[in-house]
């Protein structure tokens, strides 16, 4: 049911931000909101957050049109909320199945909202996640496809955190909602620049009542990525790829998100003009297709999220095709870590690590040489 405003007056004319004093007031019909700011992100593209007298909050998220409302503790569901999900203060009972937004969890210094999990205990990498884990205040419950729902219902689960896969599970949603968890979509993979994915961290301050600390995070990533824009261009190339178990190479499509950051860093992602129509992030190709397109790139980057290696040598067993290409002879083939995917609130810090990367520094946390 989508929020009707029955506005007496327009009391604005342009869009209000953080820091407004103006403010738009509706008409109190049977506890309709009374609004305070609109704010909309900086870079992102993907959502904008209402504030309303009484702590009352609305995230309303573009490209599908879902409106989400908090409700303050204590506080009634006002009556004029058609279209919005009301989700109620304090959470304490999340399940998130979007594991990809653990870090945002994790900059706001909530990771402790977090009770239930959809990925193995095992495959976190954010230390702490893995404390939460090791202390049992962290449980598996099922992956996005199959969550526990007997299990979230009873231990009283107060919100599911999804992301798109979900859309392919419709059944999981509906069965959710019908058992009262409400249901929040993550959309922040699908924002352009690596840094509107990063600002996604002021939805999950919202949802946690941490807006000042998300918004520090947020400033201290845009302030880190500015500083080594002004550091300026390398002139090298670099090519990310893995190569999958059907021996095809998978590499980034341009306009993605480590291709962006490559590009922030000072580096020339040497796929800029590999784009499709498909939604994937990827583009399969054939070695030989690889090599004729990035035999001649200044570095290599290895993407072990997927298919990991260890060394250089068991890259080469994969394709002996790879020891033609300039970066091999050279020793300019680097590795990334698969930590760097539950790291989406760092892109300062991961593009800061490209930019070692590209002057042959070997200190980054995400990123590494490979040895021979």
């Amino acid at each position: 049911m989508r929020l009707k405003f029955f506005l007496g007056a327009i009391l604005i004319s342009s869009v209000l931000v953080t820091g407004c004093t103006a403010e738009t007031t509706a008409e109190k019909e049977g506890g309709s909101l009374v609004l305070l700011t609109e704010e909309k992100p900086e870079i992102a593209e993907g959502f904008t957050i209402y504030k309303y007298e009484g702590g009352y909050r609305k995230i309303s998220v573009k490209d599908d049109g879902r409106e989400y409302l908090m409700i303050p503790e204590g506080k009634e569901i006002p009556s004029d909320t058609e279209g919005a999900f009301p989700i109620k203060e304090p959470l304490n009972n999340i399940y998130l199945a979007a594991s990809a937004v653990m870090c945002q969890f994790d900059a706001v210094n909530e990771t402790g909202r977090i009770r239930f999990s959809g990925i193995d205990d095992d495959e976190w990498t954010i230390q702490s996640a893995i404390d939460a884990v090791k202390s049992g205040q962290m449980e598996y419950c099922g992956n996005y496809a199959s969550p526990d729902y007997e299990y979230l219902a009873s231990e009283g689960c107060d919100l599911a955190v999804e992301n798109l896969m979900v859309l392919h599970k419709s059944e999981v949603i509906e069965k959710l909602e019908a058992l009262g968890i409400p249901v929040f979509i993550d959309r922040s993979s699908s924002e352009e620049d690596p840094l509107g994915r990063t600002e996604w961290v002021k939805v999950y301050g919202t949802l946690t009542g941490k807006e000042k600390e998300a918004d520090e995070a947020f400033e201290k990533q845009k302030k880190a990525v500015d500083e080594l824009k002004g550091l300026g261009k390398t002139g090298k190339t670099v090519a990310c790829f893995y190569i999958a178990s059907t021996g095809q190479v998978v590499v980034p499509k341009s306009g993605e998100a480590l291709a962006g950051m490559i590009e922030m860093a000072g580096g020339d992602y040497i796929f800029s003009d590999l784009k499709d129509d498909s939604a994937r992030s990827t583009v399969k190709m054939p070695m030989e297709e690889f090599l004729l397109k990035a035999k001649e790139a200044d570095i290599l980057l290895y993407d072990g999220a997927i298919v990991a290696v260890s060394d250089k040598s068991e890259l080469l067993d994969k394709s002996r095709l790879l020891s033609s290409f300039k970066a091999v002879r050279e020793d300019n083939v680097w590795y990334m870590e698969d930590s760097l995917y539950q790291n989406a609130s760092k892109t300062g810090d991961i593009v800061r690590n490209l930019r070692l990367m590209l002057e042959n520094d070997n200190s980054g946390d995400y990123i590494r040489k490979l040895d021979e």
